[in-house]
């Protein structure tokens, strides 16, 4: 193992994927050093971890007992909720900030987080808990079409279907009941009206909200995620309605340190929460575009927040015009060529040009936002020319690429 300054700081990233370069380079980038740990021998944080470490997917106690041997000072979240209760159990064991493991289920199981939600007199969609076997009509007489039937506990839109009608409801819940880690599903009514993301970090109990995202969604029966933009276009009422709700409703589950990636739609001038992640948000929000649109580094606040120290204060004082936009490639055609489109990133517009498939690949039907071909981030002047520049570098991008 290489040798270290022996003053630098050791935090502990639990995972290794490309979902997780961004907090790994920003803890480099701080000056202190990354302690990776990931699940096989072959992953993309192992160019640049200063310790990298394989361990089986879940065991606590191995990841313990390397840090213990090693020393480390923090631990960070990542963009990912599979791995949070594993994340929450190792900073439990070794003392360390982080959410706590009994807040862990409030943020990843929909239900509980419903009621808490309810509770604290949150408003959110009204919904029951059943599964594939005990579901009954009978249960639906508090209910009308549509309804919303997604997995207690999975990500990335997986098994999240908008249903219209019984039969659509019944064909879907076993879809649903798939991607569940237990084969719990949740039915719930469908809210209507513009949907946005908060993203923000909690420290002793403060809540820093660093930016409103607007979403761009698929059409139903789909909920998949095709695009995030930065700054939304709000009032200033609607933009209090949503910092009031997500500021409660994080709290209401229990964070008191951490980062959250919150869903929140607006309709009829109220705020419903769809849900609350007790993590970073995925789809390279944090990493990519946060930083040029706002010139703020929620992932710095976060390490400072492991440490002990205070993270900088929200000012949402947004400098660009940012967006990620998602691309699908025609399902069931393969990749015959693709040309090198890396000249895309000489202008400092394109933040990043990115396709998720390779030559060879047969690109899937999309069920769930692990099946979109690429993206490409981007930033401009004002929206309008946001939205154009954006669909020409993806027509560039998608020209690059031939099909057998």
């Amino acid at each position: 193992m290489a040798s270290f300054n022996t003053n630098q700081k050791k935090i502990l990233v639990v995972g290794a994927a490309d979902s997780c370069l961004g907090i790994i380079k920003t803890i480099k980038r701080l000056g202190y050093l990354a302690v990776v740990i990931a699940t096989n021998e072959d992953m993309p944080a192992k160019s640049i971890a200063d310790y990298y470490q394989v361990v089986e997917d879940g065991d606590v106690d191995a990841v313990v007992s390397f840090c213990k041997k090693i020393g480390i000072d923090a631990i960070v979240p990542t963009p990912v909720d599979r791995t949070l209760l594993w994340m929450a159990k190792v900073a439990e064991k070794l003392n360390h900030i982080f959410l706590a493991v009994d807040a862990v289920e409030n943020f990843r199981n929909k239900y509980q987080m419903k009621i808490c939600l309810q509770e604290a007199g949150i408003k959110c969609a009204k919904g029951f808990l059943a599964t594939k076997d005990n579901f009954s009509s009978l249960l639906l007489k508090n209910y009308t079409f549509p309804l919303i039937v997604k997995p207690v506990d999975a990500y990335a839109s997986r098994g999240v279907v908008k249903v219209n009608n019984l039969t659509e409801l019944e064909l879907y819940m076993n879809e649903a009941s798939s991607f569940s880690s237990n084969g719990q599903i949740v039915i719930e009514e469908f809210i209507d009206g513009r949907e946005f993301n908060a993203e923000g970090v909690c420290y002793n109990g403060i809540v820093e909200i660093y930016a409103i995202v607007e979403k761009i969604r698929d059409p139903f029966p789909r909920t998949i995620e095709m695009g995030h933009i930065v700054p939304p276009d709000i009032t200033e009422n609607e933009e209090k309605i949503i910092l009031e709700t997500i500021t409660k409703g994080v709290l209401a589950l229990g964070m008191k340190n951490g980062a959250f990636n919150a869903e929140i739609k607006l309709y009829n001038n109220q705020g419903f929460v769809i849900e609350i992640n007790g993590r970073l948000a995925g789809d390279f929000i944090i990493s990519h575009l946060l930083k040029p649109t706002t010139g703020q580094d929620m992932e710095e606040a976060l390490v400072n927040i492991s440490l002990g120290l205070q993270p900088e204060k929200a000012k949402r004082n947004y400098i660009k015009f940012g967006m990620i936009s998602f691309f699908n490639l025609p399902a069931g055609r393969k990749i015959k060529e693709i040309k090198d489109f890396n000249h895309l990133h000489k202008n400092p517009d394109i933040i990043w040009a990115h396709l998720f498939f390779k030559k060879g690949d047969i690109i899937p039907e999309v069920l769930h936002m692990g099946h979109r071909s690429g993206f490409v981030i981007v930033t401009a002047n004002n929206r309008t020319q946001l939205f154009q520049f954006a669909d020409k570098i993806k027509n560039e991008l998608i020209q690059s690429i031939s099909f057998c």
